[in-house]
């Protein structure tokens, strides 16, 4: 089960097809206040179980609920959580299915990017701008925390996550496909106009400390860098994807 908080990701979990056990706890202000902020009624919800708590008492609850899963939480915002059926995680296959059939044509791709509140940013701007998959290359299973659901703020529930352990290997993969690969680093062309192409398109960005990979970068025939105007000569990546994503999508 994967614990959910923020009132914009429950929601948007509760109404996901693809999960089929919601388990909502709140306090009675907590579900008053979530309900008349997604402008919804108590009848519109679909849950296998609804607990109501006092304030202390879904702190605790949520905590326990955390350590299960090797998470650490604080507090709980809002006074609600959700305890649903974990998503789909995507593999490769699936992905190069996809490509193959024509049926993705925005994808992100994430090179050891794991930090949680970037990973969530990155998620909620592609759902924004209709990515269909982001990639994450991670060895182990992903951090889908707490936190990074709400940063999220339900934009997971819109996309596809696909996980691949060989990062270089899928870009190579999806070059085969004809698919338009573009990499984000400093040594790159200044960006000057978008892609004039009908080909499916997959923006690579690295983590903030290390860049693209090598096995990454030296993979690519098209690498494009975002030249600063000011004093400030980097931005976080989470922006930095946003800005991509506004030129290309």
């Amino acid at each position: 089960m994967e614990l959910i908080f923020g009132i914009h990701s429950i929601k948007e979990a509760i109404f996901n097809p693809n999960r089929n056990s919601h388990e909502l706890y709140a306090t009675e202000k907590g579900l008053a206040d979530f309900l008349e902020k997604n402008k919804l009624k108590k009848t519109d919800l679909t849950l296998s179980k609804l607990l109501f708590l006092d304030s202390h008492q879904i702190h605790e609850q949520a905590k326990r609920f955390a350590k299960e899963s090797d998470f650490e939480i604080d507090r709980v915002p809002s006074q609600i959580f959700l305890r649903t059926s974990p998503l789909e995680i995507k593999d490769v296959t699936w992905l190069y299915s996809q490509v193959k059939n024509s049926n993705v044509k925005k994808i992100i791709a994430l090179d050891q990017i794991t930090d949680v509140h970037n990973m969530g940013a990155i998620c909620r701007t592609a759902s924004f701008y209709g990515v269909d998959v982001v990639i994450f290359s991670q060895k182990n299973d992903l951090n889908l925390s707490p936190a990074f659901f709400r940063v999220a703020s339900g934009s997971v529930e819109h996309l596809s996550l696909v996980k691949t352990n060989n990062l270089p290997k899928t870009v190579a993969k999806l070059l085969e496909y004809k698919t338009e690969v573009i990499g984000f680093c400093e040594t790159g062309e200044e960006v000057n106009a978008k892609l004039n192409t009908d080909e499916c398109i997959t923006l690579v960005l690295g983590a903030e400390d290390t860049g693209l990979s090598f096995a990454v970068k030296r993979l690519l025939v098209k690498k494009f860098k975002l030249v600063p105007k000011g004093k400030i000569q980097t931005l976080n990546v989470s922006v930095a994807a946003a800005v991509a994503m506004e030129k290309f999508f």
